[in-house]
C-alpha cells in the first residue's frame, strides 16, 4: 500500500485498505454519510465503513464515499 501526500481519511467507521492500493495526492475517503431525504438529513448523520479492495489504483483528488 502507497498513500501520498495530502490525503484525508475521515474514519468514524472502518476503512479497510487491501494489498497493492496506491493512492495519489489529494484523495479523500469518508465514512460519514446521510439520507438523501431534506427533511430526514436535518436530523440524521450516521457512517458506513469503506473497503477498498486489491489491485486499486486511485487517481488524484478522487472522493471515496461510503456504501
Amino acid at each position: 500500500m502507497y498513500i501520498n501526500f495530502d490525503c484525508v481519511i475521515l474514519d468514524v467507521c472502518e476503512v479497510r485498505i487491501e494489498s497493492l492500493v496506491f493512492v495519489a495526492p489529494g484523495v479523500h475517503i469518508y465514512t460519514a454519510t446521510h439520507p438523501l431525504d431534506a427533511g430526514l438529513r436535518r436530523t440524521q448523520e450516521f457512517g458506513k465503513a469503506v473497503t477498498i479492495g486489491d489491485d486499486v489504483w486511485i487517481g488524484g483528488k478522487a472522493i471515496i464515499c461510503p456504501g
